[in-house]
Order: C-alpha cells, then structure tokens, then sequence
C-alpha cells in the first residue's frame, strides 16, 4: 500500500475558466492602456516643444539675436535656428533669412515628432512678417525675452494637446484642453 498524499490537480474546465477570465481583463484594460500611451506619447511632445523653446530663449538672450523654433508639419519635426546677421551674406540659399543648420551646432539639429503624433494646429496671434511667408512657420525668441504668440495643438488618434508660448515671458507651457474641446 502506497502512502503518497493526495495530489490536488486542475482540470481542463478549470484552466479554462482562468484563461476567460484573463482575456476578458485583458480586453477591458487594452483601451486605457493605449489610450495612457497616446498621452504619454503628447506629453513627451509638449516637452520637446517646451525644452526647445526654453533653449531658443536663453541663446537669445545670450548673443543678443533672435532664435527661433522652426515647425516642419510635413516632415514631422522641429528644430531651432537663430537668424541670420543681417550684416553678413546669406549662407543658406534655400533659407536665406536664417542660418544654415551646421552639424557642430547640436541645438539646430532636427528632432522628429514622438511616433503617430500630428501637428494639427499652428496659430500665430497676428500676421507673420512678409519676408516669412515664404519659409517654414517658426516661433521667433527675441533677445529681450519675448517671443512670438503662438500655440501648436498636436493630436495622436483622438488625444489634444496644446502648447502655448507666452509672448510676454517666452516661455511656453501646456494648455490642458476640456475633453468637450478636443477634436
């Protein structure tokens, strides 16, 4: 006579039962859970545009002309470059109002939207100048601390977001936007 101790074990009915009820919660978690990936991919953007923005304004203020951050829509990035010296010759002939972007220079390289995000609203407080029309929009960063007003709303699926840039102070900050507000 065997003395083993009784061994429980599952049956299939009951590992079935676990696995139901597994996929069900994975059903109902899987929205949220992309949905917080959407606006952790928008906040990420916002500090993108926040960071830049505080970068522009303090070269500004420290060699004493305007920078500005140039917002390419179609190629889904941004950038920053400061203005040419109107003093000396043009060294961009496809942007000749603002300097050529140079590898040394880590700040003017162009750093791409967070993955699926979209600009979706560029607003500028004001006609930009005439001799802008023709280049990439840009929010400008004066050395006396002021910048151009301005807001970039970016979505990702059905998420908004705005960012908006103080013209007063320079600084830009995140606009949170009533779910009724979002497109």
């Amino acid at each position: 006579m065997s003395s083993r101790p009784h061994q429980r074990r599952f049956t299939l009915l009951e590992l079935l039962l676990v696995m139901v009820v597994i996929g069900i919660t994975a059903g109902l978690l899987a929205p949220r859970m992309t949905g917080s990936i959407a606006a952790q991919r928008l906040q990420a953007q916002a500090r993108v545009v926040i960071s830049l923005s505080r970068k522009a304004r303090a070269l500004a203020a420290g060699e004493g002309r305007a920078y500005e951050l140039v917002i390419d829509a179609e190629a889904k990035q941004l950038r920053l470059t400061c203005r040419r010296d109107p003093l000396a010759e043009a060294d961009d002939p496809d942007d000749p109002e603002r300097e050529a972007v140079r590898e040394e220079n880590e700040w003017s390289r162009p750093i791409p939207f967070q993955e699926d995000v979209t600009l979706s609203d560029l607003l500028f407080a004001g006609e930009p100048p005439a001799e802008d029309r023709e280049l990439l929009p840009a929010i400008r960063f004066r050395a006396d601390g002021t910048a151009d007003d301005a807001e970039l709303e970016f979505t990702l699926k059905e998420d908004t977001l705005r960012v908006v840039i103080d013209p007063h102070l320079g600084q830009a900050r995140v606009l949170e936007l009533e779910p009724e507000e979002q497109r």
